[in-house]
């Protein structure tokens, strides 16, 4: 026992952590293919410029880019294992942030953060190709970090440095301009430093006071944001042309004309939505919470006065004793009627085995942490704590029409300080007396309804984490096919049905030689570029609502002229067999496919479809290949 405590044995146990952080974002490289996400932005790193890309996705999304096309250039990285370990790597930086932070600057014991950790990689539902997400969370776990190692320890170039990753982080991804809110909480520590300092002053000189503190603090943080964004304006003018830059990013702010769940009133109200619908389990969580304080109270308080009782000391003990097994029993009732009410499932591979769950964790995030902002006790420090936990579970769900699951994906920072947080309510929070008649107030039973919460939160976390693998918006099913003679799918598992559809085509394309010709892909399959190693002609994903209809028409125009002055080959089309079956004039096909009359319209009156087609049709391409999933022409 003695050992266990020792510097030595905790350095073993520290290590010990690190190492499983580092390698438990790696337990599913090798398991499913997604035809959406993951082979998506994959050709983009492979392909990476403004030939085979679109200049809006190049450039909203530049750096994580840029440090997708350095991963393809490494040991492995054509394959797509090699490129799920280096983008997973990113995810484990994320786990080592947040456990040096918790155990270092916040002193949490290594166990909590560890398993706060495992809950937040866990969660991780987003596939690693997009290292538009991940690396936004790397620079803002880091500018979160460094304002509250900045403002705790008065080390103003910490904050500078801050400023710096939120200026970087623009070009990682546009839509993380709202981060700069986080100068909210620089202000608001700079008011609770000037009250702490001038307790009997008056509150408009604490104020004063803490303005003129807050801005010097901000000055620091401007410099560093506008520094990174000086810097990065200059490579980009040097390499593309500003111009270029701007025009892709005017057609990314215009884009919510045509994909209305990307504009900013939509995300917020969705946001909003999701919490106010969730308050109906709170609420009932906190009433039964509530209510066994209530009756545990009572009886208590009754115990107290039944002086005339000779064995009072022994009733006591066994009537605490049968209330404490009680509430152990209705905790867990409360988490078999959680179940029966579809609060959660079994079904691992699903989202709905963890998203309410989940959403609860984040609402138990925000309500702690305004309990220890207003807590008269509470520090300065713990109030910020408190502030930056609210500000990244709200702000990185903004920017996204993913509505709240990626403040899921980002718990690193959160997931820690909430079980610490509740830790020490369960540990540190004692029953207390109330009024004249001595009422006891014992939150024993808010402990036990917390405790099982935490313990579903956990298990539903993990058994989610050790089974899901994300493909087009699902999970994984059955992976237990290879397809073989294909070097980007090399070691990589997969249903059969799946593994059999990759590997009719790939066959095809290996036997014809079509590998590195360019190619126009249809049909929510976007990720065959990568996965057949063929550059896209002018958009891997040409379907998607952000990519409107003008742009695809100057691009096929583009492409015609570059064709008939016989500057380029003609490029392969392949599409989703819904989409070739109606080419082919084969409508009878997609009835028997079970598409209804609805969808079935949806594909014949598609103008991007019929876009391709005409132009098909203009350069008597053929049909040469189809299998159960796809039709390719040339």
């Amino acid at each position: 026992m003695k050992f266990l405590k020792s510097r030595q044995a905790q350095n073993i146990l520290d290590n010990l952590f690190l190492v499983i952080l580092l390698l438990y974002p790696m337990r599913h490289v090798h398991i499913g293919i997604d035809l959406w996400d993951t082979g998506y932005n994959y050709a983009n790193f492979v392909y990476m410029g403004t030939r085979h890309m679109d200049s809006m996705w190049l450039f909203s999304t530049y750096l994580a880019n840029a440090l997708g096309h350095l991963f393809t250039m490494l040991p492995g990285g054509q394959s797509l294992v090699g490129l799920n370990i280096y983008t997973g790597l990113l995810v484990s930086v994320l786990a080592g942030m947040g456990y040096f932070f918790a155990t270092r600057a916040l002193q949490m014991e290594k166990w909590v953060a560890f398993f706060g950790e495992i809950a937040a990689l866990s969660l991780c539902w987003c596939p690693t190709a997009k290292l538009y997400d991940y690396l936004s969370y790397v620079l803002f776990t880091a500018c979160v970090i460094l304002l509250y190692k900045g403002l705790t320890k008065g080390k103003m170039v910490l904050l500078a440095v801050a400023g710096v990753c939120l200026g970087m982080n623009i070009f990682v991804r546009f839509s993380n301009l709202p981060q700069m809110v986080l100068i909210v909480a620089v202000w608001v520590y700079a008011a609770l430093e000037e009250r702490e300092n001038k307790r009997n002053t008056s509150v408009r000189a604490i104020l004063h006071g803490g303005f003129m503190r807050g801005l010097g603090y901000t000055e620091w943080c401007v410099g560093g944001y506008l520094t990174a964004v000086i810097v990065m304006f200059a490579y980009l003018h040097v390499r593309y042309g500003l111009d270029n830059y701007f025009n892709g990013i005017r057609r990314l702010l215009g884009m919510t004309d045509n994909a209305t769940d990307y504009k900013a009133s939509s995300m917020v109200l969705s946001i909003v939505k999701t919490y106010l619908v969730n308050t109906y389990w709170m609420n009932r969580l906190a009433l039964i919470a509530l209510v066994g304080m209530v009756v545990w109270g009572l009886i208590q308080t009754v115990m107290e006065h039944w002086t005339f009782l000779k064995e009072r000391e022994k009733l006591c003990k066994v009537v605490q004793a049968v209330l404490c097994a009680g509430w152990g029993i209705i905790s867990l009732g409360t988490i078999w009627w959680l179940w029966s009410r579809d609060f959660f499932s079994f079904l691992y591979y699903s989202y709905d085995s963890m998203l309410l769950p989940g959403i609860l964790f984040l609402m138990l995030t925000m309500v702690i942490a305004v309990i220890r902002i207003l807590h008269r006790r509470s520090s300065k420090e713990e109030r910020l704590l408190g502030g930056l936990m609210i500000l990244v579970v709200l702000v990185t769900s903004i920017g996204s029409n993913n509505n709240v699951y990626p403040s899921l994906n980002n718990l690193f920072l959160v997931a820690p300080c909430t079980l610490w947080w509740c830790l020490r309510f369960v540990r540190d929070v004692k029953a207390c007396r109330l009024g004249k008649w001595q009422l006891v107030c014992d939150p024993a039973a808010a402990k036990g309804v917390l405790l099982a919460f935490l313990g579903l939160f956990m298990v539903q976390s993990v058994l989610f984490g050790s089974v899901f693998v994300f493909a087009e918006g699902t999970g994984v099913q059955n992976p237990t096919a290879k397809v073989t003679g294909n070097p980007v799918l090399q070691g990589v598992v997969m249903n059969s049905e799946r593994a059999r559809w990759m590997q009719e085509i790939s066959d095809y394309v290996e036997e014809n030689e079509l590998q590195g010709r360019e190619v126009v892909l249809y049909g929510k399959i976007p990720a065959m570029s990568f996965y057949l190693q063929m550059p896209a002609a002018f958009n891997p994903w040409p379907d998607l609502a952000s990519y409107n209809l003008e742009t695809m028409q100057d691009d096929m125009e583009l492409l015609r002229k570059e064709i008939e002055k016989e500057e380029v080959e003609r490029p392969i089309v392949i599409a989703e067999n819904i989409y070739g079956q109606y080419t082919e004039g084969n409508k009878l096909a997609l009835v028997r496919m079970g598409l209804d009359e609805d969808y079935i319209q949806v594909i014949m009156d598609d103008p991007k479809w019929r876009m391709i087609t005409d132009f098909m049709r203009d350069f008597d391409y053929e049909l040469t290949f189809q299998n159960d999933k796809f039709m390719v022409w040339q």
